[in-house]
């Protein structure tokens, strides 16, 4: 008998989608990580993890890390429960890095990048760290510039950041695979920034970080 996750079988990708089915009708998206990879994190094959990890980064766009200084949203009076940096670091040690590739762009796996760039709201105390200690990341600083009206009937208030000397092993997973209205395909990063590699690149839609007039990080 397949192992259980909420009542339901794991052993394959089909039984992994069927759960996502019934999770994604019941509950908002800001806890799928948790309710469909956190808690099938030893049940599931490593193999069906990384499919799991990958279409969850691709599908979840309400903040997938719980960051200090970053306020969680609420619904209905319900605060999400969000993967902590140290939860989603277990989940990629267990599958190894994670490489999503289109396969029509014929480019194989990607290089790894040692520069990349987020849009993201500088949130609360300007010299606290906020939004720009995200995991989502992209290649270019057109491409992040693009995430300012993301999904959103309205523009959306940050700045673009950069993160320069990566180290490799920071890089946690490539997805390559959604298509973008412009610019082919997202080229999104999965990374873990730390402090000292981060910039303050452009003041874009009520950047609160160049109002309060901190320093470049």
């Amino acid at each position: 008998m397949a192992e259980q996750v909420g009542g339901q079988p794991t052993h394959s990708w089909d039984d992994w989608l069927s759960w996502y089915d019934q999770v994604s009708g019941q509950h908002n998206e800001a806890d799928w990580p948790r309710l469909l990879l956190w808690q099938a994190r030893d049940v599931v094959p490593v193999d069906v993890l990384r499919r799991a990890i990958a279409t969850i980064w691709i599908d979840v766009s309400d903040g997938l890390v719980n960051l200090p200084n970053v306020d969680l949203p609420t619904y209905g009076g319900h605060t999400p429960s969000r993967l902590t940096p140290a939860e989603w670091n277990q989940l990629f040690e267990r599958t190894g890095y994670i490489s999503d590739e289109n396969e029509d762009t014929g480019t194989g796996t990607c290089a790894k990048p040692t520069t990349l760039y987020r849009f993201a709201k500088h949130d609360r105390d300007p010299a606290k760290p906020g939004g720009e200690m995200g995991w989502s990341w992209t290649v270019s600083a057109d491409a992040a510039a693009l995430f300012e009206d993301w999904d959103s009937t309205s523009l959306r208030d940050g700045c673009l950041w950069k993160a320069a000397n990566i180290d490799p092993a920071q890089l946690k997973a490539h997805l390559h695979t959604k298509p973008l209205p412009v610019l082919g395909y997202e080229n999104e990063f999965v990374f873990e920034p730390t402090r000292a590699q981060l910039s303050h690149v452009m003041a874009v839609r009520n950047c609160a970080y160049s109002e309060h007039g901190a320093e470049a990080l």
